[in-house]
């Protein structure tokens, strides 16, 4: 799935990532994290969940960018969406 991920963004064929997590292995620097700074280096809308524990190590991988949201279905799809209108 990592891999495939990782092709289709190299691909140009993704209009917005959405993860259900920035874990313990992104915090550390691994996991799906080479593919999320990728997209964002791509200029892509980017949804996580992130729970308290590595909120700050988000914040650090974002340098504070990073928007927060509301955890309501609504609200996120909203952001999606309005995201994704921004990037066309």
């Amino acid at each position: 799935m990592l891999a495939d991920a990782a092709a289709r963004l190299a691909a140009g064929r993704v209009d917005l990532l959405v993860r259900n997590k920035f874990g313990m292995h992104e915090a550390e620097g691994r996991g799906f994290r080479p593919e999320i700074a990728e997209a964002l280096a791509l200029g892509l809308p980017v949804t996580l969940g992130v729970n308290g524990l590595n909120r700050a190590a988000f914040h650090a991988f974002t340098d504070g960018l990073g928007e927060e949201l509301p955890a309501d279905a609504g609200r996120i799809a909203d952001w999606c969406a309005l995201s994704l209108a921004d990037a066309a």
